[in-house]
């Protein structure tokens, strides 16, 4: 269940239909932009929630279904 109050949504989604955001200090914001980050898909079904919150975890060995190269135009290709 989400605590996320409308108040909250509006402050850090503003007019965006994103539903996460992801922060870094702004010490690291050149070295992400410069690098090559990649993403792998997993098979949603092997996760289920941790009970510290916040993350997934998997009990078996999982194969990625896919690879992302992320960049910074904005999206991912």
């Amino acid at each position: 269940m989400s605590t996320t109050t409308p108040a909250d949504r509006e402050l850090f989604f503003g007019q965006s239909a994103a539903n996460r955001v992801h922060v870094m200090e702004a010490d690291w914001l050149g070295r992400m932009q410069a690098c090559r980050l990649y993403a792998c898909r997993l098979p949603a079904e092997a996760f289920r929630p941790h009970e510290v919150g916040g993350y997934w975890v998997a009990g078996e060995q999982v194969e990625a279904a896919g690879q992302v190269v992320l960049d910074d135009s904005g999206g991912g290709s």
